[in-house]
């Protein structure tokens, strides 16, 4: 039996359920402090590291830019960045610390639209215990946790006013409302670079929604000609002057005479409006960002040539079931289960929460397109939980499964915590970039990863691939010049310093050498090689070792990461997985074994052994810091593994910086 009551709230009772939901949603985020409290390495000048997410460089930077004079349009990828910097100015506290902090106070913004939907439609406490389930979801955690610096926190908070506002039209027949549709549909459209497949995913489920439960209810149109002449416009004109006409038919349909227009009209005005988009609008912005994520593991076409398709590396973009985002996670799956089960059981018995169903699939879409979209179903999922508990009438029962599930969710989250750590660099690594002072007119060479981070802790966007310029061919220079040796190496890096990044060079070796042979002076280049590299180096093979006009890959190299080595006898290591035995160079695993090339033992940074067994084997071992590394011959003597494992010393390149987790080599 429903046991969804109406409840009448005050403002009093309001405020305070939205006060204690968005501060529950910041003091979850903030226990993070305990996992780096103490942790030297994790601290700069008093400060916490504050960059634990790529994007987050890239924000920082354009705030530090802001806070030293720059001026940018108040636009995009801008707007984080605005905020940033005037958040810092105004508390007058350093941007690190605003940069580590800020994602916490963010996240819990998307309580709002759901306590005040609730609040609207007099369900404030059951809206209330949504929003102090979802706030804490950990699909949604993964993505705003202390130092995860990035737009995700504003777009849930968006998205979900949005969707919220429609359900509150739809439910009190009310067009006043749509207000704050067309406030959040535009901002998040001017907001976020990826919100075009996003807002029209979510209006094309709006109106297959409506023509199939609500076909014959004119408030239906309306809205959707009000939003989808939002959308069309905002991206047409932009989204001020979207403002101004969709606020005008806004008020027409409010304070007109409207309801002299037949139905029929309106469905007519739908399809000449969708004929209209198809002529007036580039589709493609909208779905090439899905066709991105849709083809995540393909390769991508760069005029006559193929290479691999950069998103199959990121891990947000990894293709996981909403069940299994992460192995670690206890108790998800069942929550999932049961929270989907509710959701389509508040459906059925209310039917407007249906509009919430384009951000479930996205959820349940992520096997596809890629574990963030996880985060999006977090709020609809606590809505399904939480109603199956109202379905049992008793009180006791609602809280006990409240506090239930929220502590699934801090179990996890405190799993997941162990985890997390500061982006790539530590206080001594920027220390030393910070005294390094790179001109800015000289180029930072690494794998695109470290870009945005790198930004932000040198103060120069002098990097040559980054993690937004990735995509074209200075991914596959980069990725060949570590995997060659270093003279080869060399050659293309002379090449990479004058910001080429014409694919045709790499047709042959003797297109290299001929265009590395006409440079003759190279401005200042620094290439840096980070310990990181080593779990990412077979990603990286799979950019170097492909054809260009197949985008087959020619060769697969043999690179693993071995587990540490837990036991040491006279003769032999011992791994999780293997036994290597170092009189005879054999490593065995179960009942399979094979002849070494070479084991080389690396202690203080330089070779303590190194023994020769078989010169026609392709198996190497690396032993460094207690680790084995398994590599094949041609790895082995890589820029990457020559330079950053084994120090070797060259010609070609200089040292100018060597910690335990990066090296500076500048081209000579």
């Amino acid at each position: 039996m429903d046991n969804l009551a109406l409840d009448k709230t005050n403002k009093k009772e309001l405020i305070f359920y939205l006060s204690i939901a968005y501060i529950f949603g910041v003091f979850v985020r903030l226990l993070l402090f305990n996992n780096i409290t103490g942790v030297e390495e994790y601290w700069f000048d008093g400060r916490p590291l504050p960059i634990y997410s790529d994007d987050a460089g890239f924000y920082g930077y354009y705030a530090k830019e802001i806070l030293n004079g720059a001026n940018f349009a108040f636009t995009g990828d801008y707007v984080l960045a605005y905020i940033i910097a005037y958040t810092s100015l105004l508390t007058t506290i350093h941007i690190d610390w605003i940069m580590f902090l800020l994602p916490a106070f963010l996240a819990s913004l998307v309580v709002i639209p759901i306590i005040m939907m609730g609040y609207i439609l007099n369900r404030t406490q059951f809206s209330f215990f949504v929003a102090i389930i979802g706030v804490v979801g950990i699909n949604y955690y993964t993505r705003s946790y202390l130092g995860y610096m990035d737009t995700d926190g504003i777009n849930m908070f968006l998205i979900y006013s949005l969707v919220a506002s429609i359900v509150v039209v739809i439910y009190k027949k009310d067009l006043r409302f749509s207000i704050i549709s067309i406030i959040s549909l535009l901002f998040f459209l001017g907001f976020y670079h990826s919100s075009k497949s996003l807002i029209g995913g979510v209006l094309v489920g709006y109106l297959v929604i409506g023509m199939i439960f609500y076909f014959k209810e004119k408030i239906i149109y309306q809205l959707f000609i009000i939003l989808g002449l939002s959308f069309v416009i905002g991206l047409k004109f932009g989204v001020l002057i979207s403002l101004a006409i969709s606020s005008t038919i806004l008020l027409f349909f409010i304070k007109g005479n409207y309801k002299i227009i037949p139905l029929q009209l309106y469905v007519g005005l739908i399809f000449l409006s969708i004929f209209g988009v198809l002529f007036l609008v580039d589709l493609s912005s909208i779905y090439s960002r899905v066709l991105d994520y849709a083809n995540i593991g393909a390769v991508v076409s760069i005029g006559e040539f193929k290479i691999m398709n950069v998103l199959s590396t990121v891990s947000e973009t990894q293709q996981r079931g909403i069940f299994d985002i992460y192995n670690g996670f206890i108790g998800v799956k069942y929550y999932v289960i049961v929270a989907t089960m509710g959701y389509f059981l508040l459906v059925y018995k209310h039917r407007e929460f249906i509009f919430f169903l384009p951000l479930l699939i996205l959820g349940y879409l992520s096997f596809k397109i890629g574990i963030r979209f996880t985060m999006y179903s977090s709020f609809v999922l606590a809505l399904g939980f939480v109603y199956i508990l109202y379905y049992f009438k008793e009180n006791i029962i609602i809280y006990i499964g409240v506090v239930s599930a929220i502590s699934l969710m801090f179990i996890n989250i405190l799993g997941i915590n162990s985890y997390i750590k500061p982006k790539y660099f530590l206080n001594e690594d920027i220390k030393l970039l910070n005294e390094l002072k790179i001109d800015k007119s000289a180029m930072m060479v690494s794998w695109w990863d470290y870009g945005w981070p790198l930004w932000y802790y040198t103060g120069n966007r002098n990097t040559y691939i980054d993690n937004g310029l990735n995509t074209h061919g200075g991914t596959l220079f980069v990725s060949k010049m570590l995997l060659s040796p270093p003279k080869e190496a060399y050659k293309l890096a002379k090449i990479i310093s004058t910001n080429n990044r014409e694919l045709y060079i790499l047709k042959s070796q003797e297109s290299i050498d001929k265009m590395a042979n006409k440079i003759d002076k190279t401005r200042d280049t620094y290439i840096m090689l980070h310990r990181n590299m080593l779990s990412t180096l077979k990603s990286i093979a799979k950019f170097a070792d492909r054809d260009l006009t197949t985008g087959k890959l020619i060769q697969n190299r043999t690179f693993a990461l071995l587990s540490n080595i837990i036991k040491k006898d006279k003769n032999r290591l011992y791994t999780t997985n293997f036994i290597i035995n170092i009189d005879k160079g054999i490593i065995r695993r179960d009942k399979k074994s094979g002849r070494l090339n070479q084991i080389i033992v690396i202690k203080n940074k330089k070779i303590e052994f190194s023994k020769i067994y078989d010169s026609n084997s392709d198996k190497n071992i690396i032993i460094v810091d207690n680790r084995a590394i398994y590599i094949d011959n041609k790895t082995l003597n890589s820029l990457f593994v020559s330079k950053f494992l084994l120090n070797k010393r060259g010609k070609y390149f200089k040292e100018v910086i060597e910690l335990k987790n990066i090296k500076i080599l500048k081209l000579n």
